[in-house]
This record gives structure tokens, C-alpha cells and sequence, in this order.
């Protein structure tokens, strides 16, 4: 008797957890966003090109400064990966460098409820990736541009 009344406890704490609804401030904001990055195309290893081995830190965005205290980052490793930290949650995945010309491939990153500043600069971070056609290095800054060749991300390299 006592096993199936323990039963019927979970049962209803299952369900009560399980009617909770959703505490994230933007969720439906969040489960209408685009995805964050585009299939990449074979090219260069990263590793051949001037991005490999070093880490970046965000300084713009669309031509505003961002935080810097949030802490965005992105790297590139010589396997042809990207990787780095939006903000809040951290990112992986491939990348192609052929030339001037730089592509994301689909990034995987972890989930965690962000608070509010650290989640807006980190989905800009994202879809400035997601718009990323080319790049160049100004002044030791990496400079990321869209296909029309507007800047979308400035990053610093990291000391």
C-alpha cells in the first residue's frame, strides 16, 4: 500500500513540475530566432590562415562597442574550428577560411539562462557570425564583414 501512495506522489509532483511554465524572460523570442549559423563550404584550414591559435575578444558590434565586461569571445584552432564564448554560454563548431573569405558552419552551444544583457549581446554576437562573408586584420583587430562588406564584429586579440 505505501509503495503504490509513493507512486502516486511522484506521479503528481511529475505533473505539477511538468505544468510549470517556462521562466525564461524572452523565450518566445528565443524559439523564433533564425538559426544562428550557416552550413560551411570546404576551403583552407584555419590553421593556415592568420586566425588560428589565437583567441578574440568582441569590441563591436554593427559599429557600437560592446560590453566588455560580458566578455565575449571567439578562437579558431587548426582543425577547422571555431569556438568561443557568446557572452553567457559557450559555442563550437566548424569553420571555413579560403582567402579574405570566412564562413561559420553550424555551431553547437550550451543553454543557460543568461541575464538579460548577457543574452541580447551574445544572440548580436551570434547573428553577426551568421552574417559573416569575409574578414580582414586592421591594426592587429579582426574585422568581420557581411556580404555587401559592411562590419558587422570587431574583436581585439586577446593578451
Amino acid at each position: 500500500m505505501s509503495a503504490i501512495f509513493l507512486s502516486q506522489i511522484i506521479v503528481a509532483s511529475g505533473l505539477a513540475f511538468a505544468a510549470q511554465p517556462a521562466t525564461h524572460p524572452d523565450m518566445d523570442s528565443l524559439m523564433e530566432r533564425p538559426p544562428v549559423m550557416r552550413i560551411a563550404e570546404t576551403g583552407e584550414n584555419p590553421g593556415k590562415s592568420p586566425l588560428a591559435g589565437t583567441e578574440w575578444i568582441l569590441t563591436t558590434l554593427n559599429g557600437k562597442d560592446v560590453d566588455p565586461a560580458i566578455g565575449s569571445s571567439l578562437g579558431f584552432d587548426e582543425e577547422g574550428n571555431a569556438h568561443g564564448n557568446g557572452g553567457c554560454n559557450r559555442f563550437r563548431g566548424g569553420v571555413t577560411v579560403k582567402g579574405d573569405t570566412l564562413k561559420f558552419g553550424n555551431l553547437a552551444s550550451t543553454m543557460m539562462a543568461c541575464e538579460e544583457a548577457k543574452s541580447q549581446q551574445e544572440f548580436a554576437f551570434h547573428e553577426a557570425l551568421g552574417k559573416t562573408a569575409t574578414f580582414r586584420i586592421d591594426a592587429g583587430d579582426l574585422v568581420l564583414l557581411d556580404g555587401q562588406g559592411n562590419v558587422v564584429g570587431k574583436l581585439t586579440a586577446s593578451k
